[in-house]
């Protein structure tokens, strides 16, 4: 969601993910996921009202993902890079970055193996309009897109799987609301409506076409909390609810 912290030299965010997923031409998929990482952001540079931050940062990530009788355990990691610009209330934020996931299919032949690698970049832009001196109302857009290259393999039955490139998009409008509660903490709530594009992953079984799937909009709504412990310690935590096509927290 182009949220990686730039307030902060370094820092570690931590993410788990409880969905159900739906698809169009395809069942449900329960899906479990956690994700840590770890970062540096550079000092700021600033000039006149405006500031820039540049960073990197690297992370795991774990899965599960569960349909019928299958299971997907995924393990795997990724690195990226990021830059916040702040130009007086307004804000650009962007990243890049790319991972492999390592996936364990298990189904009633045994367990399939094969690898995902993906490439992926984020903007996310805003304005912060301050209702009062404790009170900030902030609009914003967040676009992205990945692309997605899983391996072909042959499966324990003796299907040769073979998959195309997925090239997913995703447009998502928000609106933040955040107000100063007292003694350095700081309360929000947010929403957005996450516009889904995907087009390939065009997958054949020995040589045979399989139908195409695709993934539904949601909406996600949350509140969250910070606070600044001291001048350099900095805690923050967010609760959010997916609806839709994403059904879960």
């Amino acid at each position: 969601g182009g949220d990686t912290p730039s307030s902060s030299n370094v820092w570690v965010k931590v993410m788990g993910l409880n969905d159900n997923v739906e698809f169009n031409n395809f069942e449900n998929i329960d899906s479990k996921a956690m994700t840590v990482t770890a970062g540096y952001n550079t000092n700021k540079i600033t000039w006149a009202d405006n500031s820039v931050v540049f960073g990197a940062y690297a992370g795991y990530i774990g899965g599960k993902q569960h349909y019928t009788a299958n299971d997907i355990d995924q393990n795997g990691g990724y690195v990226g890079l990021s830059s916040a610009l702040t130009l007086g209330d307004a804000f650009l934020t962007a990243t890049v970055n790319g991972g492999l996931l390592k996936n364990k299919a298990n189904n009633m032949y045994g367990s399939d193996r094969f690898n995902t690698l993906w490439l992926g970049t984020g903007l996310k832009a805003g304005y912060n309009y301050a209702i009062t001196d404790s009170v900030v109302l902030q609009p914003n857009v967040y676009g992205g897109y990945t692309l997605v290259n899983t391996k072909d393999y042959t499966s324990v039955s003796g299907v040769k799987i073979a998959t195309d490139n997925l090239n997913f998009f995703e447009v998502d409008p928000g609106l933040k609301l955040s107000a100063v509660i007292a003694d350095g903490w700081t309360g929000s709530v947010q929403g957005k409506y996450a516009i889904v594009m995907d087009n390939g992953a065009d997958i054949t079984a020995n040589d045979i076409a399989l139908q195409n799937i695709s993934t539904k909009n949601y909406i996600e709504y949350g509140i969250g909390i910070d606070k600044s412990v001291t001048d350099a310690f900095y805690l923050g935590a967010k609760v959010n609810r997916h609806d839709g096509g994403r059904t879960g927290w």
